[in-house]
């Protein structure tokens, strides 16, 4: 009897021992959940970083909403070498064709290692079969869901903004597609990415996985702070529109690191980068640009912001964008960018005493390009320098041919704006204007040059309608004509592109006075 109540002691008091080490380490757990970052995937990494909380001494509630981490972070990432980039993320064939006659000749991408990663990232991958055949336009590519496969200049022009390093860890918010990621890892050490969509996420995932891209981690949240235990980062990419700073997010940038954002209201955004210079937030404009907004509501709340009457801003071109850094070498009393225009090549706005009204009007000039081509290739060196021995190899039996391509890109000619435009309220909208032929050389046995069009575009942004404004024979140098023409505003049209230039020949065409309105507008 007595060794019984023996055991039966030694069991309680053992009893007593497991439950006091069992509410200590619940104690620990909730504060490691507190702390540190919570990987619940079974990637997880075995060690965790600090959290930003941690240590600047704050203490933070655990979040209820806290993100489902699809693809965990690495506390040991290595530096993105030129020599790691060539063993681990080999070139493809149509990502390099693509790079060579699309990226090359718009001689606005000087970054050769940007260049580099271009090559490296099968566009085609993020697209359904249906559509890979697009992959190799440098246009943007609706996806569903009202998601967006950026074009290829733009994402390179917004890497070379923030100039990536090997040892970078970069943030990215609002990558739809997963396209931005895949170029950044060939870049930089580690991408953090934030997707508030989960189906969109593991989409992107398996294209990363497919291509052994192991350097991305990946967040499903609303909230674009999700990595914040993580932070500072080095770079910090914002791939979606928005209204205004994104001042939660500069608390998580290093301090000499560098944030990029696109801001604005509508269909006309001001491209941002943000640097930190002692402390104190310097801002720069690099562009005018049209994101797509972080989700489909977003993108049909723009939609309901139009009003009866679309007005074009600055048809004038008398408004000049006096924040941008410059992009064309000229004086900026001369020559300069038009506030609320975009994607100007071979395009800019002068100052001259003889436009239709005002002081400037907006040239459209690709004869001096094309008078270049007939000289020599203008090309030469610049593939020399960005497609290195192992892609020259490639070219050696198709080099004419991609010369061919890239002087046809080169003679791009066009200037672009974007507005609301719906077609509930809108049924035909007119587009007048004035415009001067100065000299006109017809392509490819055209009989007249397209000098205008107009796209229209869904909520989705996919392109549902084009119309050719106008179109002029050969003609030198003829005195300002006046025009007006209607077209149809199709149904579902949520947003349209205005586009001016010399847009299927060579020749120097100016325009002014544009203006778009409802042609059955009440007075």
């Amino acid at each position: 009897m007595k060794r019984a109540l023996t055991i039966l002691c030694v069991l309680t008091a053992s009893l007593s021992v497991i439950s006091a080490l069992c509410d200590a380490s619940a104690c620990a757990l909730g504060i490691l959940q507190d702390d540190e970052v919570a990987l619940t995937r079974e990637e997880s990494t075995t060690a965790v970083r600090p959290s930003l909380a941690s240590e600047r001494g704050e203490t933070r509630a655990s979040d209820s909403k806290a993100p489902d981490v699809l693809l965990s972070p690495s506390v040991d990432a290595q530096p993105m070498t030129d020599e790691r980039m060539n063993q681990e993320r080999p070139r493809h064939d149509n990502a390099t064709e693509m790079t060579l006659t699309r990226l090359i000749p718009t001689k606005k991408l000087h970054n050769v290692r940007v260049l580099r990663a271009m090559t490296r990232v099968p566009r085609e991958n993020f697209l359904s079969k249906k559509h890979a055949s697009l992959a190799s336009l440098d246009e943007e590519i609706p996806l569903e869901d009202g998601r967006v496969l950026p074009s290829p200049f733009m994402t390179a022009f917004t890497a070379e903004a923030l100039d990536p390093q090997p040892t970078d860890r970069v943030l990215i918010i609002s990558d739809q597609s997963g396209y931005l990621g895949a170029i950044w890892s060939c870049l930089t050490s580690q991408v953090f990415e934030v997707d508030s969509n989960k189906t969109s996420a593991r989409k992107k995932l398996g294209v990363w996985q497919k291509l052994k891209f192991d350097n991305i981690c990946l967040c499903v949240s609303q909230d674009a702070t999700a990595w914040r235990d993580w932070a500072p980062f080095d770079k910090i990419l914002v791939a979606s529109a928005q209204e205004e700073d994104p001042e939660e997010l500069f608390e998580l940038l290093s301090p000499d690191g560098a944030l990029l954002c696109a801001v604005g209201h509508g269909h006309s955004q001001r491209l941002q980068r943000y640097t930190l210079v002692d402390g104190q937030r310097t801002v720069q404009t690099l562009a005018s640009v049209d994101f797509p907004p972080e989700t489909l509501q977003k993108n049909r709340k723009r939609s309901e912001r139009n009003t009866n009457e679309p007005l074009l801003s600055n048809g004038d071109f008398e408004t000049l964008d006096e924040q941008l850094v410059p992009l064309i070498e000229t004086e900026p009393s001369e020559a300069a960018t038009p506030l609320g225009w975009r994607e100007l090549r071979n395009a800019v706005a002068v100052k001259t005493t003889d436009a239709y009204q005002g002081a400037r009007l907006c040239r459209c000039d690709n004869v001096t390009v094309y008078a270049q081509h007939q000289q020599k290739d203008r090309n030469q060196e610049r593939i020399d320098k960005a497609t290195l021995p192992e892609n020259r190899r490639v070219l050696t039996s198709s080099q004419e041919a991609t010369k061919k391509a890239q002087r046809a890109c080169e003679l791009t000619c066009s200037i672009t704006q974007s507005f609301a435009i719906s077609s509930s309220a809108i049924k035909k909208a007119t587009i007048s204007g004035a415009f001067r032929v100065q000299t006109l050389v017809e392509l490819n046995d055209n009989a007249n040059v397209t000098i205008a069009k107009i796209l229209f575009f869904d909520q989705t942004r996919k392109k549902i309608g084009e119309e050719t404004i106008l179109a002029t024979a050969q003609a030198s140098d003829t005195d300002w004509t006046e025009f007006s023409v209607d077209a149809s505003v199709p149904p579902k049209a949520a947003y349209a592109v205005l586009t001016l230039g010399v847009l299927d020949g060579v020749g120097i065409v100016d325009f002014d006075a544009i203006q778009v309105k409802n042609k059955y507008e009440k007075k």
